[in-house]
């Protein structure tokens, strides 16, 4: 759907703000969800 450019981490605030590059057509999508893994995730997978 898209690529991520910049992601912002700021601890104060309960989201983090994500940039992206759209590569799908967006005007035709009702809905999206977003999933990441989560640190743990990613460690035990390395």
């Amino acid at each position: 759907v898209a690529i991520v450019t910049v992601i912002n981490r700021d601890e104060g605030r309960p989201f983090e703000q994500v940039y992206a590059e759209p590569i799908a057509l967006l005007d035709r999508i009702r809905l999206l969800v977003i999933l990441w893994r989560s640190q743990l995730e990613q460690i035990n997978d390395d």
